[in-house]
C-alpha cells in the first residue's frame, strides 16, 4: 500500500474509533517532511509533520497511534507551556505523559516509545522535574563512585 493511502485510512481509523482524536486531526494540516525536521512525526503545535520511512514502517495501528500521540501534544499544548524548557527533554517528559493515557486506551503502541506508569496522567511539568531529579541523582553517584 502506498504511504498515502496508508496514511488516509489511519486517519479513517482514528475517526470512526476515537472520534475525540479523530474530529480534531480532521482540523489540523499534515504535511511530508524531510529527515532534517524529524524521522518520525512531529507537530509544532498548530499542524502535524510526518517523514516517509517512518510511515511505511510502521503498522496502519501504530500509525493511528502517532496520529493520536501528535494530537494530544496540540491539545495539551506542550509546544506553547514549554515555556524556554530544554526541547528535547521536555518533549520526553510531555512523551511519558502522553503514551501512557494512549496505551490505557488500547492503542497500539509503536517500539521503543518512553513510556513509565508512573509518569502517566501527570502534567508534563511534573514529569520534566522528576526526570531532572534522576539526572541529578545518578551525576552524584557517579561523581563519588569515579572520582578524578
Amino acid at each position: 500500500m502506498d504511504v498515502e493511502t496508508k496514511i488516509a485510512r489511519a486517519k479513517t481509523k482514528l475517526i470512526l474509533q476515537n472520534p475525540f482524536f479523530g474530529c480534531n486531526l480532521i482540523t489540523t494540516p499534515i504535511s511530508e517532511v524531510g529527515a532534517d525536521i524529524t524521522r518520525t512525526m512531529a507537530t509544532d503545535g498548530k499542524g502535524i509533520y510526518w517523514y516517509r520511512d517512518f510511515v511505511e514502517r510502521v503498522t496502519e495501528g501504530q500509525l493511528v497511534f502517532t496520529f493520536a500521540h501528535e494530537i494530544m501534544h496540540i491539545l495539551y499544548k506542550h509546544p506553547l507551556r514549554q515555556k524556554g524548557r530544554e526541547g528535547k527533554r521536555w518533549n520526553k517528559a510531555c512523551d511519558y505523559t502522553i503514551n501512557q493515557i494512549l496505551k490505557d486506551s488500547g492503542f497500539e503502541l509503536v517500539e521503543n516509545i518512553l513510556i513509565d506508569a508512573s509518569y502517566g496522567y501527570l502534567p508534563a511539568e511534573k514529569v520534566q522535574g522528576n526526570l531532572l531529579g534522576v539526572l541529578s541523582s545518578l551525576l552524584i553517584l557517579m561523581a563519588l563512585h569515579c572520582p578524578m
